[in-house]
């Protein structure tokens, strides 16, 4: 998702060092890293300089975009509280060229997913699960999955839509 996020293909030099330096961050400390973790292993990382400058430009504009936290992995659930309805308004985030919405709406929605498919196997495993259900409804949805281009968000939503029932979702 890292390159997706700054468009970056993973089979050119910066994409490929990006992705090794967020491989290299979850292996080291899961998926509670930061974007100074990132940064940090790019650093460590064999290539041009001229490469790891790029990246690291890409990273602070990141920081920048204050959407990430600075000091502290925060779970979700800090941020949603279930059994309740969750407003997130996400026209507080300026639209921009990276799509900030779109990385917002994105991990989200895979995040809510998989723990809908986890609660969905516990239940068919007859074990106890205490995620419940969940709608998703999205104003202005095809900025989200616009036709003929692709968008962060895109693939799981049309994911959701096709596959969600199983799992809980709608």
């Amino acid at each position: 998702m890292w390159c997706d996020l700054f468009d970056l293909d993973i089979n050119e030099l910066m994409g490929i060092m990006l992705f090794k330096a967020v491989r290299q961050c979850s292996q080291r400390v899961g998926k509670e890293f930061l974007i100074d973790d990132i940064a940090s292993e790019v650093t460590k990382l064999h290539g041009l300089d001229q490469t790891k400058e790029a990246i690291q430009r890409k990273l602070d504009m990141a920081h920048d975009w204050q959407i990430f936290e600075e000091h502290r992995y925060r779970e979700i659930w800090e941020i949603l509280q279930p059994d309740a309805i969750n407003v997130l308004d996400l026209s507080v985030i300026a639209q921009g060229r990276y799509g900030l919405r779109n990385l917002v709406l994105a991990v989200l929605a895979t995040f809510i997913f998989r723990m809908r498919a986890i609660a969905r196997r516990r239940k068919a495993l007859g074990l106890a699960s205490d995620t419940k259900k969940v709608w998703l409804a999205i104003d202005e949805a095809h900025n989200f999955c616009p036709s003929g281009r692709s968008t962060l968000s895109k693939d799981i939503l049309i994911r959701w839509a096709k596959e969600g029932r199983q799992p809980g979702l709608s």
